[in-house]
């Protein structure tokens, strides 16, 4: 189970989605300001973002550039799930450092299924780091 934080000021999308990542077996919190988002961050250090790119407050790629900054979630898998479509956008998003980036409206499974390898992504990422970290101390 997966601590998974979403960041997105629409009532049917948070819903779908909760719906979905919770009946995977996940814990879904919901903040729906940009402003909330850092601080939710702070407070729970989920294993997930999913954050949308347009919210009151700051806006999900001004959010995305800030975490990324941060040493507690530089390493943290965050998804865009914005209604934004196009190549432009999916590329502005990958350099601010998105690991996923997802169209509204999404298919649910789909959803899922792009959550699910990000989070096995992130697990094998800190096995690694810390495999290489221990054989760093040994030598």
């Amino acid at each position: 189970m997966a601590k998974i934080l979403i960041v997105d000021d629409e009532d049917v999308v948070t819903e779908i989605a909760k719906g979905v990542l919770m009946q995977a077996g996940h814990s879904i919190t919901i903040v729906r300001h940009g402003d909330e988002a850092l601080a939710a961050v702070a407070a729970s250090r989920p294993d997930l973002v999913i954050l949308d790119y347009t919210l009151p407050g700051r806006t999900g790629r001004d959010i995305l550039r800030e975490l990324r900054t941060l040493p507690s979630a530089n390493d943290m898998p965050i998804m865009m799930l914005t209604s934004r479509h196009g190549r432009v956008h999916s590329g502005v998003a990958e350099i601010d450092g998105a690991d996923d980036y997802v169209t509204k409206p999404f298919d649910p499974a789909d959803l899922l299924a792009r959550v699910e390898a990000l989070l096995i992504g992130s697990t094998i990422s800190r096995r690694v780091s810390n495999a290489s970290t221990m054989d760093d101390a040994g030598q």
